[in-house]
């Protein structure tokens, strides 16, 4: 086993969040918020988005174990009249319990406002149900950290808040020239051997948009061909339930919601079609926001993945990104055009 022992520091993928939240609180309305998993941090190009939209565009998809409701919570606040919110949620969390799970811990122990997401007492279950987890992931890393003791005594310090790595107020995000350095700006992984997965979860190889960058060239690894593998249909109607509730609440504030579905390997939905047919079916009659895609279109080769089924490499990205602008343009999210037909930069504040 590969431990991290960086997960509770601000080198961390975790602060990534810190980034990411502040980054949405800077942008001006109108803007799109894209509302998710790790399919969103690996598989999403937010400059080129905003660069054919001419919106900002805040990309929160980290990871889907800190669960639907934290993922919702974080940005409900943020929402302002005219904004659109992007769902774009792994298939997994919407057959099985979607509550968080113990990565949630070491996200609320780099940012602490996580813990207002918890606003029900079944996520609290939910989350003393994965407290041993959680604490035997700890004492594996304690052990590691005890074997280098440059880390293990930066313990005993008093841990100073993780703050955003820039003031994002002051740059604006829809300029075409913002992110004209930004590939070069992230630190490349270093190169390994054989089946070794690269690792990239550390803050160091997201851009400051919020997007996973440092991958792009590597893969597939063990482990990606997987997706939609349980019983076919909808399972957890909680999920549901609660964003129905979520989607309710947008449109008395004037905030659209559209679901995308995300990536799967083209291989595994062969091998288990009925799954995935039966489970959109679903998701199309049950949730109460315009599907703005057809999965089929994001069903990719497994060559387009880096370490699992969510997660696209670059090959996926260049496939990926043609097709979610396009069906974004056609559900009407873009900027307003100018009398020459030129697209209207929207401003970051």
């Amino acid at each position: 086993m590969v431990i991290n022992v960086h997960c509770c520091s601000s080198e961390s993928f975790y602060a990534v969040h810190v980034d990411k939240v502040a980054r949405l609180n800077s942008l001006k309305s109108p803007k799109l918020v894209l509302v998710g998993g790790s399919n969103l941090s690996f598989g999403i190009d937010t400059p080129r988005m905003e660069r054919e939209l001419g919106l900002p565009v805040a990309n929160m998809g980290l990871n889907a174990g800190f669960g639907v409701r934290c993922m919702v919570n974080t940005v409900r606040s943020c929402l302002k009249p005219g904004d659109t919110v992007l769902l774009c949620i792994e298939y997994s969390l919407y057959q099985k319990l979607a509550e968080l799970n113990e990565e949630f811990f070491h996200l609320a122990e780099i940012s602490p406002s996580a813990w207002f997401c918890l606003d029900s007492p079944s996520a609290w279950v939910s989350l003393a149900q994965r407290l041993p987890a959680y604490l035997k992931i700890k004492a594996l890393v304690l052990k590691s950290q005890i074997q280098h003791q440059r880390e293990f005594w930066q313990l005993w310090r008093v841990r100073q808040p993780v703050l955003p790595r820039k003031n994002y107020a002051l740059e604006n995000f829809s300029e075409s020239q913002a992110f004209r350095s930004m590939s070069e700006s992230v630190e490349k992984l270093p190169e390994t051997s054989g089946d070794q997965v690269p690792f990239v979860q550390l803050r160091k190889y997201y851009n400051d948009a919020g997007d996973l960058t440092a991958h792009r060239s590597f893969g597939p690894y063990k482990g990606a061909e997987g997706g939609v593998r349980m019983a076919g249909g909808l399972q957890e109607f909680a999920t549901v339930e609660f964003l129905n509730r979520f989607i309710h609440e947008c449109s008395k504030k004037n905030v659209r919601v559209l679901c995308l579905c995300p990536p799967c390997p083209k291989q595994s939905y062969e091998r288990y079609p009925q799954v995935l047919d039966l489970l959109v079916a679903d998701l199309k009659q049950s949730l109460k926001a315009e599907m703005i895609s057809d999965y089929r279109d994001y069903l990719f080769p497994l060559d387009c993945f880096f370490d699992g089924p969510n997660h696209l490499n670059g090959r996926g990205l260049a496939l990926r990104m043609p097709l979610l602008i396009r069906d974004l343009k056609r559900a009407g999210c873009s900027a307003p055009k100018n009398r020459n037909g030129a697209t209207l930069e929207a401003k970051s504040l």
